[in-house]
């Protein structure tokens, strides 16, 4: 995260002219808008790849705390990790994809302002206006993917938050913290949405939420659920026994009620023999 945040703020700025320069495309702006990228690629390419294993890494926990809460007290939660996390890992390697290639092609001698600037006779639009357009129309698709992220991240931490609270299986300051971080990960989500209303002020809100969110509160949140389930002592798998020998016995309690139910509707259709009948027996008058 450190390192995303150095790559984002270098290329920030570094930029040099006016955003009505870079909205007409102008050769020299764009020269440094990719030199500026291509000497940030050595921060940018491992800030994705640690990003792509910190959240691999956090599922085998999130396994564990999954099965440690059972799927009858948080059947949404690991759904919503599952489909928060599989968003960003991949999201991440296309974004490594398109930026290691991009930044490559734009190193060819074409891409250069002196050959950029030759093409005279379609108005001075060439490869390297072309290539930028390229470069944000495939990086946009991160505008809706991080935003949606955080939403599903929210709601598998609110889900937890709320079954420690249910079953005081973990320390309760620890779903306050969890109530904490997905509600900032929903506000992270709003501003998301709200940035196409004013882009310049909630994209800043955006980003400045994102960096407490990614950098302090998750990052927390989860070394803390690894200090909860170091508690257990690997006791997990006796905590899932005991919940599936419960349900067990629930099923083979229902099944001698029901064997039980059947042997009794058996016997009242039962008609017994005459000399078997007592005389007080209200069988005998029939």
């Amino acid at each position: 995260m450190v390192l995303a945040i150095i790559a984002k703020k270098t290329e920030y700025s570094a930029f040099k002219g006016s955003y009505h320069d870079y909205m007409n495309l102008d050769v020299t702006v764009l020269e440094h808008i990719w030199e500026t990228r291509r000497s940030v690629e050595a921060y940018q390419l491992p800030a994705m790849l640690l990003q792509t294993l910190s959240l691999s890494f956090i599922l085998p926990a999130l396994m564990c705390l999954g099965n440690l809460f059972g799927r009858r007290n948080s059947p949404v939660m690991l759904p919503a990790f599952y489909i928060g996390v599989s968003i960003v890992v991949v999201d991440m390697l296309f974004s490594a994809g398109l930026n290691t290639t991009a930044d490559w092609m734009s190193s060819w001698g074409i891409m250069s302002p002196e050959q950029a600037g030759k093409h005279v006779n379609d108005g001075g639009f060439g490869p390297l206006q072309s290539l930028e357009i390229a470069y944000m129309l495939s990086n946009s698709r991160e505008l809706w993917l991080f935003t949606i992220e955080w939403l599903f991240l929210g709601i598998g931490v609110c889900s937890a938050s709320v079954t420690v609270y249910e079953t005081d299986m973990f320390s309760r300051w620890w779903g306050h913290l969890g109530v904490g971080v997905s509600t900032v990960a929903f506000l992270e989500f709003s501003f998301g949405i709200l940035r196409f209303t004013s882009w310049r002020t909630f994209s800043l809100v955006s980003m400045v939420t994102e960096i407490g969110l990614a950098g302090v509160l998750f990052p927390l949140w989860t070394l803390w659920m690894g200090c909860e389930l170091g508690k257990y002592n690997g006791n997990i798998g006796g905590a899932v026994a005991d919940e599936n020998d419960s349900m067990l016995n629930m099923a083979l309690e229902m099944s001698r009620s029901t064997h039980q139910l059947e042997q009794e509707g058996q016997m009242e259709g039962v008609v017994l023999p005459n000399h078997a009948l007592d005389e007080r027996s209200p069988m005998a008058t029939v």
